[in-house]
């Protein structure tokens, strides 16, 4: 959307610092604006972590009290998100603290000494929903949307009431319930005990607000995060259909009914598909792919998948480098653009210099030329590709007439009836107009002419 913006750049990095950008390569599903948040790593520790040791988000804890959750490893790191504070060190005693049997993490790395970064929590900034401000960072927009109301009430906060109290929103309970009754007690019906809420669930699409950090020298890693909707467990699909073509590939979309999925793997006929659905996927009806339709014998859960509002993939790389675009002066503003939008930097090669989001709310801006150079001092001017000298007759500057930014308006009126509004509407700041009576007069010359006929 959008054309004819210019811009200026006006402002460049001129020193090597790493910075952090966030691809969405996989939207996932089970996303709710409300409450998705993007979990980055701050803290890095190198060790033998041949075909990954930890699993995401369990917890490590050192042994004064410093704690942080996995957020993402490679065969020689872990990346963490550490509490809010909390760092460790290289002469941290770091555990594990989630297993059944909880060990020091040097000994998963008898290859190798494990090293700790200092800790580096510049990228992505503050994360709404902690902060409840939408101008931090923020889940912008969500594809393959499904609304559907849900009970997100925890059993967890009750199971210390008792059956036989007198109301199970008094504590112990941690929380009142979200029914409209009170007391609940146990004859309490469940849809005055609970409420369902409507919320729009989808895929990612895009986070608002993120801040690249600095000085980033080691990978980091994401995650996108939906903790509401991620403990309900709901997994991906395997489908087993009749009969597969050969035309449906990792990447395809099928649907059956309303509801709609994404094929993430393939094996003889059954489908592994993340359903764009909180209820997913039947065995009772067709799945439709291009116009066709395909039986379902079977469909059961992936256990080894991740959890609806888990299951985004987000690559977070980080870049380093210097002469990087950080601020554009906007001088020409176009037409027809979207705020909020992505739109690309292209340089006078047509090369994609950088990226940005567009500001599309004030006031528009275009550039401007010089119709004529009578009031320019002598100088060299650009004529084609050509610069070609130019002498305007006038040598010396007095900053008012003779400077590069007076102008002169040619008019039969006097400029005094005509300079306000003049200056209220078109003048442009920071130049001087000047205003030349100009007379001109028509002559009417009466055209006479004389036939003679001959006979």
């Amino acid at each position: 959307y959008g054309f004819g913006a210019k811009g200026l750049v006006t402002e460049v990095t001129e020193n090597s610092t790493g910075i952090v950008r966030y691809d969405v390569d996989d939207g996932g599903w089970g996303y709710s604006v409300d409450t998705t948040k993007l979990l980055v790593s701050n803290q890095t520790i190198f060790l033998d972590n041949e075909g990954g040791k930890f699993t995401l988000l369990e917890a490590l804890e050192d042994t004064s009290g410093n704690r942080g959750i996995v957020i993402g490893q490679s065969n020689i790191a872990v990346g963490l998100k550490m509490d809010a504070g909390d760092a460790f060190t290289n002469m941290s005693i770091i555990s594990t603290v989630d297993r059944d049997l909880n060990v020091d993490i040097a000994s998963l790395s008898p290859l190798m000494p494990i090293k700790v970064l200092v800790k580096n929590d510049s990228s992505p900034g503050p994360l709404y929903p902690e902060t409840l401000d939408t101008d931090d960072v923020i889940l912008a927009e969500i594809a393959n949307e499904q609304s559907v109301s849900i009970i997100f009430d925890i059993i967890g906060d009750y199971t210390s009431v008792s059956l036989n109290a007198s109301n199970y929103n008094d504590p112990p309970a941690v929380q009142p319930m979200s029914g409209v009754a009170d007391p609940i007690t146990i004859n309490t019906p469940l849809n005055q005990a609970f409420d369902l809420t409507p919320v729009e669930l989808g895929s990612v699409v895009k986070f608002n607000n993120v801040n690249p950090g600095e000085n980033y020298v080691n990978d980091v890693f994401a995650v996108a995060y939906d903790d509401r909707v991620a403990r309900f467990g709901k997994r991906n699909q395997l489908v087993t259909l009749s009969n597969i073509p050969a035309t449906i590939s990792v990447g395809s979309e099928v649907t059956q009914g309303s509801i709609g999925g994404k094929v993430v793997a393939i094996n003889s006929n059954t489908l592994t598909i993340t359903p764009y659905s909180y209820f997913g996927f039947t065995s009772s009806e067709a799945v439709m792919f291009k116009g066709s339709s395909y039986g379902v014998v079977s469909v059961s859960t992936d256990f080894n998948s991740r959890v609806a509002g888990f299951n985004a993939i987000i690559n977070a790389v980080t870049s380093f480098g210097v002469g990087k675009i950080t601020k554009v002066s906007v001088v020409d503003s176009g037409y027809g653009y979207i705020h909020d939008t992505i739109a690309d930097i292209i340089d006078s090669d047509g090369i994609v210099a950088a990226r940005g989001t567009i500001s599309a709310l004030g006031q528009g801006s275009t550039e401007g030329y010089w119709s004529s150079l009578d009031s320019h001092i002598n100088g060299y001017v650009l004529t084609g590709e050509n610069l070609k000298y130019f002498d305007s007759g006038k040598r010396i500057q007095d900053s008012e007439y003779y400077q590069e930014f007076s102008y002169e308006i040619l008019s039969k009126a006097d400029i005094s009836e005509y300079e306000k509004p003049l200056k209220d509407i078109t003048h442009v700041a920071g130049t001087k107009v000047f205003g030349r009576f100009n007379l001109e007069d028509v002559v009417s010359t009466p055209i006479s002419s004389k036939i003679t006929i001959d006979a």
